[in-house]
């Protein structure tokens, strides 16, 4: 920042950090409608130190917060900010500055305050550049390439997709998303036995659409591993036949199969277990390298629970 460019902002922050100066600006240039509903008489200087120093760096900024007339717990923000100089995105900045006025007023306000009812921010900007006049728009609309699209989207509801609410059967209809949804919209139920059969049919649905095979084997590892270590299987054992008799998955998947094992508690020591797995996935028709693999036990020891 320049050395003239700093005189100014210095100039403006002292003169405007007097509160009786700043009540008179407000009154000479709020909207009436504004100035019927908020109590001046109780006006107050607000230090900006919570501002992110990179934010701070480019705003030469006062703001003040007054209650309102008929509810003194809900306040009106005023952000004055100084320019000398021309800048078109100046309402980004400004938008900015907004959010952090009202993030700080939340973390002021962490137990009292109704989390529906945010501050008003009001904002000026008061220009004293050597172009005249003041030359763009400050309406943030008007930087967007398409602002009719901008007027149905900017500070609009967000989009919620909300899966828990979605049908399983409606999953299933769904493309390469499917996978996702159905393993994130049961994760938390208490037995994700029920819907393996649903999660092997998206998998081999998926495997027909996804043509790169890095990404399809990220995908499948993703879900196997989020369902392996955050879902709950009551059956275990069922479960991993199930899913290793599959040839997309088969030992391509393995050490994510086998992680989920170890989570369960089956380490070297309990033989007894280690056996019970073997025995089942013979029984399925598990081959035998691949059921060494799962439970580290030797060909012999498998052989002989034949």
């Amino acid at each position: 920042m320049s050395k003239i460019q700093n005189i100014h902002d210095r100039t403006f922050r002292r003169i405007f950090s007097h509160k009786i100066i700043a009540i008179d600006f407000l009154q000479t240039y709020l909207p009436k409608h504004i100035l019927t509903i908020v109590n001046l008489e109780h006006i107050e200087f607000c230090p900006n130190n919570y501002i992110d120093p990179k934010l701070k760096e480019s705003l030469s900024d006062i703001v003040y917060r007054a209650p309102m007339l008929e509810d003194s717990t809900n306040y009106i923000y005023f952000l004055i900010e100084h320019q000398s100089k021309p800048d078109i995105l100046m309402p980004i900045r400004a938008l900015k500055y907004q959010l952090a006025i009202i993030e700080n007023h939340l973390a002021q306000n962490p137990s009292k305050l109704n989390y529906t009812k945010l501050p008003i921010v009001f904002t000026f900007v008061v220009y004293n550049g050597r172009q005249k006049p003041y030359p763009y728009n400050l309406n943030i609309l008007d930087l967007f390439h398409n602002k009719t699209l901008a007027v149905q989207t900017f500070a609009q509801p967000a989009n919620l997709i909300d899966i828990t609410q979605l049908s399983d059967e409606k999953i299933n209809r769904h493309g390469i998303i499917g996978l996702f949804e159905m393993a994130a919209k049961h994760i938390h139920d208490r037995d994700l036995s029920p819907i393996v059969k649903n999660i092997i049919a998206l998998i081999i649905k998926i495997s027909k659409i996804i043509t790169q095979p890095r990404t399809l084997s990220i995908y499948i590892r993703a879900i196997l591993y989020y369902i392996t270590n955050i879902g709950k299987l009551k059956k275990p054992r069922e479960i991993i036949s199930k899913l290793q008799n599959i040839p997309l998955i088969g030992e391509k998947f393995m050490g994510t199969i086998a992680n989920y094992l170890k989570k369960q508690g089956i380490t070297e020591g309990e033989a007894k277990a280690k056996a019970q797995i073997a025995k089942s996935m013979l029984e399925s028709g598990s081959d035998i390298q691949f059921i060494i693999k799962i439970t580290n036990l030797t060909k012999e020891q498998i052989v002989n629970l034949t």
